[in-house]
This record gives C-alpha cells, sequence and structure tokens, in this order.
C-alpha cells in the first residue's frame, strides 16, 4: 500500500487486535445489621474466589461450552460434544488450551449503594480479592445519604469507598425529610443495582422485608428478571450459598402457622463457567475462535485499507486525519469480517448438506427397491445418509455456527459505521446498540455490546480541522455511503440472477416429476428398466425439489434482493443531503440519520435470520 512522505510504512500493516477485555459486574443487596460480619467476611470472599476460579477456567480451556443448556437434552449434548472435544486434545488431534496470547483480561466490578453492613463489606471485598472497581447507586443525594451513617467509624468507611469509587449515580433528588421518598429511593437504588449487573450476591436472612426496598423485594425483583442471585445466609454464613431462582409468599392453604414466611427456590451453584457468565465466555470465544485465519485476516485488512487509501488521497484529506481510526478500527472489522464469512459458509454448508443427504436418502432406497430388492446392503447407504444428515444437524447447533454467523456480522457492520460517523466528531458516551430487548428476541448477543462498546470508548482523539469539511465529506460519501449505495444495487442484481435460477431449476423439477407420472399412469413404456426409472424419478424428483427450496430458503435471496433495492433508494436520498450539508453540525445530524438507517436494517436483519433455523426435513 502506498503512503504519502512522512507516513511510517508500517501505519496500515495488519495485525490482529489484541483480545478484547470483559468486565463482569457485581451487584449486592443485603442487610445493614450482620449477626456475624466476620463470617459474612469469609464467606464472601471463598464465593468471589471460586467464581473467578470457574471463569478463568472455562476461558483456557477451548471446548468447554459458551452457553448453558436450557433443557435437560441440551446440556447433556453440551457435555457429550465437551467430553468428545476432550477426548480428541487429549489424542493430539485438536488443542487442548486456549493461546496465552488469546487469553481474555477479566476485570470485575462491584456495584453498590454503600449503605451500612453488606453493601460496604461486599464492596470492600471486592476491591481486596478481585481488585474490582466500585460503581456508587446512591438513592439520593450524598449529602442526604450520609445521615444514614450515625456512627463515626461507618461514615469513614463509606467516605473512603465513595471517594474510590469510578462513578456515581443518584437515582432522585428530593427535599428531606419525607420518608415515602426516602423508602422509594432505597428501593429504586436496589432495582438500579439489579439492572445494571450480571450476578447479584445477596446477604439476606430468607426473611420478609421490613420495609419498602428491603432485601427480600429486591431479591424477589431480580428472580423475576433473570438475574442470578448468589445467597449467602446472613444467618448462618458457613453454610455454602446457593442460587436462589424464585421467591414467594407463602399460601396460606399450606396452614403455616406464620403466612409472612417466604418459599424460597434455590439450586447448588454452577460447576461450569458459562453458568455463571456465558457473556464472558463468548468475548473469549471471539477473541480466541479457532476460525480465525492469519491469511483471510491479512487479505481483509490490506484489501479495506487499500480501498480507503485511495478513497482518502481522492477526498485529499491528510492522512493525521485518517490513519489513527483506521488504524485502531480496521483490525477489529478485519477479525469480526473474517469469522462472520467463516461461520455464515458453515452454517449455509450445513444446512444445504442436512436437505440435501435426506433427499440422496430418499434416492437410494428408491433406487434398491426397484432395481436391487435383493441386495439389501443399500440401506446401509441410505442410513449413512440419514446419519450424515442429522450428524451436521446436530454439529451445527452445539457449535453455534448460526448464532456466531450473526453475532460477528452484526459488530463487523457497525464497526464500519464506526468508523466513519467518528470522522465527523467525538462519539456520544451513550452506548450506541439500543439495550432494551424484544420480549421473544434478545437482539445481538449481550456480549456484542460490550465488545463494541469497549472498541468505540477507545477511539483515538483526531482534530480535523473546520475548513477541511469538504474533504471529509468526499470521504464518507466515496467511502461509505455510495460504496454501501452500489453494494446494494449489485446484490439486488445478483440475488435475483439467484432466484430466477434456482425457481427454473425447481421448476425443471417439477415438470419432469410432472412428466414422469403422466408417461406411468399412460402405462406408455413397457420396458422394466425404464419404467422403474420413470417411478424413481417421480418419487425422487419431488424430494431434490423439496431440498432445493429449503436451501433457497436459508440463502433468502428474494428478501435480500427486495431489501438491497429499498436500501440503494434510501442511500442516495442520505448521500444528497449530506451532500447539502454547510456546517459540522449539519453533518454529524446526517450521519447519525444514516447510522440509524443502517443499525436498523443491519439489526432487523439480525432478527429475520435469527428466526431462520436449521430444521430437521421431517
Amino acid at each position: 500500500m502506498n503512503t504519502e512522505p512522512g507516513q511510517s510504512a508500517h501505519a496500515l500493516m495488519p495485525k490482529d487486535p489484541s483480545p478484547v477485555p470483559y468486565t463482569l459486574r457485581l451487584g449486592v443487596t443485603g442487610h445493614r445489621n450482620l449477626a456475624d460480619p466476620e463470617g459474612i467476611s469469609v464467606a464472601v470472599g471463598n464465593l468471589l474466589l471460586t467464581i473467578k476460579q470457574s471463569l478463568e477456567k472455562g476461558m483456557t480451556d477451548l471446548h468447554q461450552t459458551q452457553i448453558p443448556g436450557k433443557s435437560n437434552w441440551q446440556k447433556i449434548e453440551n457435555q457429550l460434544a465437551w467430553n468428545i472435544k476432550r477426548m480428541l486434545a487429549t489424542s493430539g488431534i485438536l488443542s487442548k488450551c486456549t493461546d496465552p496470547s488469546r487469553h481474555t483480561p477479566l476485570n470485575w466490578k462491584v456495584i453498590s449503594s454503600l449503605a451500612i453492613g453488606a453493601d460496604c463489606l461486599v464492596a470492600r471485598k471486592a476491591m481486596e480479592k478481585l481488585n474490582a472497581s466500585l460503581e456508587v447507586v446512591l438513592p439520593f443525594d450524598v449529602k442526604e445519604y450520609r445521615k444514614d451513617f450515625s456512627t463515626k467509624a461507618d461514615l469513614e468507611e463509606f467516605n473512603d469507598l465513595f471517594s474510590n469509587a469510578v462513578n456515581h449515580s443518584t437515582i432522585q433528588n428530593v427535599s428531606f425529610p419525607v420518608s415515602e421518598l426516602r423508602k422509594e429511593g432505597y428501593e429504586n437504588a436496589g432495582i438500579e443495582v439489579v439492572d445494571s449487573c450480571e450476578l447479584l450476591i445477596a446477604v439476606w436472612d430468607g426473611k420478609p422485608a421490613l420495609g419498602q426496598g428491603g432485601t427480600a423485594d429486591i431479591v424477589k425483583y431480580a428472580c423475576s428478571v433473570n438475574r442470578p442471585v448468589i445467597w449467602i445466609n446472613a444467618l448462618q454464613p458457613g453454610l455454602t450459598p446457593v442460587i436462589v431462582t424464585q421467591v414467594e409468599d407463602q399460601n396460606k392453604k399450606l396452614e403455616i402457622s406464620d403466612p409472612g414466611d417466604l418459599r424460597i427456590t434455590s439450586m447448588p451453584l454452577p460447576k461450569y463457567a458459562a453458568t455463571w457468565s456465558s457473556r464472558y465466555l463468548l468475548v473469549a470465544e471471539y477473541n480466541r475462535d479457532r476460525s480465525f485465519s492469519k491469511k483471510g485476516f491479512d487479505d481483509i485488512f490490506n484489501r479495506n485499507a487499500a480501498r480507503l487509501e485511495s478513497t482518502r488521497k481522492n477526498a485529499a484529506l491528510d492522512p493525521e486525519h485518517i490513519h489513527p481510526l483506521i488504524h485502531s478500527l480496521l483490525p477489529h472489522y478485519a477479525r469480526a469480517d473474517l469469522l462472520a464469512i467463516q461461520y455464515q459458509n458453515m452454517h449455509i454448508r450445513s444446512a444445504s448438506w442436512l436437505y440435501r443427504l435426506a433427499a440422496i436418502a430418499v434416492a437410494v432406497v428408491v433406487i434398491q427397491t426397484l432395481y436391487f430388492p435383493e441386495q439389501t446392503a443399500w440401506v446401509i447407504l441410505e442410513i449413512v445418509a440419514l446419519l450424515g444428515a442429522v450428524a451436521w444437524f446436530r454439529i451445527s447447533i452445539v457449535q453455534h455456527w448460526h448464532e456466531k454467523w450473526l453475532n460477528y456480522r452484526h459488530l463487523a457492520e457497525r464497526i464500519r459505521i464506526l468508523l466513519f460517523h467518528s470522522l465527523a466528531g467525538p462519539q456520544s458516551t451513550k452506548q450506541a446498540i439500543q439495550k432494551q430487548q424484544l420480549p421473544f428476541y434478545p437482539g445481538p448477543g449481550g456480549w456484542v455490546l460490550d465488545v463494541f462498546d469497549y472498541i468505540r470508548l477507545h477511539l483515538p482523539g483526531i482534530q480535523i480541522p473546520k475548513e477541511n469539511i469538504s474533504e471529509v465529506k468526499k470521504f464518507i460519501l466515496d467511502g461509505w455511503i455510495t460504496e454501501q449505495a452500489d453494494y446494494h444495487n449489485a446484490n439486488a442484481i445478483s440475488k435475483n440472477k439467484l432466484t430466477r435460477k434456482d425457481h427454473l431449476l425447481i421448476g425443471a423439477m417439477l415438470v419432469s416429476t410432472l412428466v414422469a407420472a403422466i408417461l406411468h399412469m399412460q402405462k406408455i413404456v413397457h420396458d422394466p428398466f425404464s419404467e422403474n426409472l420413470i417411478i424413481a424419478l417421480a418419487i425422487i424428483l419431488p424430494a431434490f425439489a423439496s431440498a432445493q427450496h429449503a436451501i433457497g430458503s436459508i440463502h433468502d435471496y428474494e428478501r435480500i434482493a427486495t431489501r438491497s433495492v429499498r436500501m440503494n433508494e434510501i442511500l442516495l436520498s442520505i448521500k444528497t443531503n449530506i451532500n447539502q450539508a454547510g456546517s459540522w453540525e449539519e453533518l454529524n445530524l446526517e450521519l447519525q440519520r444514516a447510522e440509524e438507517i443502517m443499525s436498523a436494517e443491519n439489526h432487523e436483519w439480525c432478527i429475520s435470520l435469527s428466526f431462520r433455523r436449521v430444521s430437521l426435513p421431517v
């Protein structure tokens, strides 16, 4: 790649990005008055080390499942796959563990309201044992909140922790004293802690809350939103902690003397890392994915670097205004793009052969029945074809090829958008991917949000002079908007051609089936061999036509072509608006609109394909 004088030759050399770190967020809720603070401190310390060791083991183990099974069958299948992979690793066929250079750094953050007792105790322990950072969620203004601490020692503990927190948030600011508003503040702070964490540690006596927003209420809420709650018994801290899955008020029909007691459903602590934090293992899998190819990465990087450099020169944009962004973002884009391509090919190949092998099994049994009725050994071929189909199906599901394709592609497209939008100025600290989840579809995996936010928040700062707006506009238009519009235009044409080809092929097989059926019905052919051939075609061709139709639904050419036509029209209108932008403010607004449209299209694509999973042809 050519560089201008004064630019180092290695400025845009391909280099696989360093592993993206992961921050596990621990929330805390618990009682203010603790009967055995020393015992609880020991229990908390042991628990934190257990979680840490489990996650680190899961990260280094290449073959431990990243997603915990929901059903018993999925759990058994995951365990079986893990054992098979470990056997292959032991025999030297597969690698045993993750390359140390691809280990995912695990950071910790504890989220607490720093109330007297459990809140401060767990926060302090996490900072000591895990070197965790601290995020404080206060029920109201800190000056008012300090009035909750009756002793000098408690207040000093709060002030010390509060001063070391990386950030603070206040739920509400109200005039005091108003007791009801204080209770509401405590409850809202507890809910915010739950919403902000991945795991909630509850130091709890197992009894109902004494007031609004008490520990029991927060535990109930956490269970209702499927947040894992790790219960340390405040009355008996020596007991092994458990995961609370549900908390209910006892029904009076149970004839319990104290109807205010709670019915607590729990389960033992997880054995495997995926149950502690699937998001962490998925980030680790992205960082170390075995489908990564250095040659493929270099090809994608160099191709895009050359295209961007050519666009930069045509726009007369100074290298120092764009090279830092390219150097920061392009390696991440190349990695995500490569993995998306790899898993797309693996998913489509496995789906296609699933349906083809099912059709081949039909062909084998028909040919054997008509031509070789005595040679039952042919049935072995049918069994092999069916077993192959089922094996492809289950391997693709266990290895999550479909999910990986969608997640990696979503990440790659978000990084592409970020490169161009960043030229108009610093990005908002607000997370760029919407976190609100549909009730029936969670969108891109939560780990995608974590990785993208890390990349976005670590962008280098660049200062482009205001007078260079025309150069920036040309770079964005040529390198992004026009390039994407041309891509969608070409994609629509190619996908429409493939759709017509697919329809012609299926139509030809169905017409041939019809002809064969008519010939058989009219008994025009009297030669036994030819007659059997006609019967075979009448049975086999519909099977292959159905297989081809199923394969076509996986490729989804027709719908993609329609979407590309519409996207081309929208992008051309965006191009006009950007051309007309006369100031940086107007340019930023138009780029924001372009980002929203492209992000929405990318998200909708991810949603629609998530429902188009491979299924057995039954």
